[in-house]
């Protein structure tokens, strides 16, 4: 019997299993405080409510939060702003509403995030492309780019190359995977 896996699924089980993990760990070493709510009470963080909003590919209750003040930049508590999981999830249309809208395409992420998923938006969305799937995240890649995405890992001579070639996937198709 024959079994194949998705990679794209293993990718998000192993990130969300070590994700997880930090977590756990984290709380029980008490690097991260637990807040103790009382029975009445629930704590709702503000950048939840954008999160939400990106996972639910909502464009229009992002629109509205931005519109209303929210600080499109917030970094959440694993230490990356929402523009990380708009490119994790290689959506495309919540990825340019968010750069639209200021996020910041050269956003460093902290710890967690830091070691979990990348350390700018750039990084993940190239690290997703070649591990998961290059044509699901080559768009998020170029769009990035295209609102001035950097990293100290791009050279601008990579960026040109990596911009080329980008550009040569959009009109030839799959070379270089």
């Amino acid at each position: 019997m024959d079994i194949q896996l998705n990679p794209e699924f293993v990718f998000l089980m192993l990130f969300l299993a070590a994700f997880a993990m930090m977590l756990r760990s984290a709380f029980i070493l008490g690097n991260v405080e637990s807040p103790q709510p009382s029975a009445e009470t629930t704590i709702i963080y503000p950048y939840e409510f954008l999160l939400e909003a990106v996972i639910a590919s909502d464009v229009q209750q992002i629109r509205t939060l931005a519109e209303s003040g929210f600080d499109i930049n917030i970094r959440c508590a694993d230490g990356a702003s929402a523009l990380f999981n708009a490119v994790l999830i290689a959506n495309v249309e919540v990825v340019r509403t968010l750069l639209e809208l200021g996020a910041d395409p050269n956003f460093q992420a902290v710890e967690p995030a830091l070691t979990l998923r990348a350390e700018t938006p750039l990084e993940l969305a190239l690290q997703s492309r070649h591990l998961v799937n290059w044509q699901k995240y080559n768009p998020v890649v170029l769009l990035l780019i295209e609102y001035g995405a950097s990293g100290y890992a791009i050279t601008p001579e990579k960026e040109a190359l990596l911009h080329e070639r980008a550009l040569d996937w959009q009109q030839h198709g799959k070379r270089w995977v």
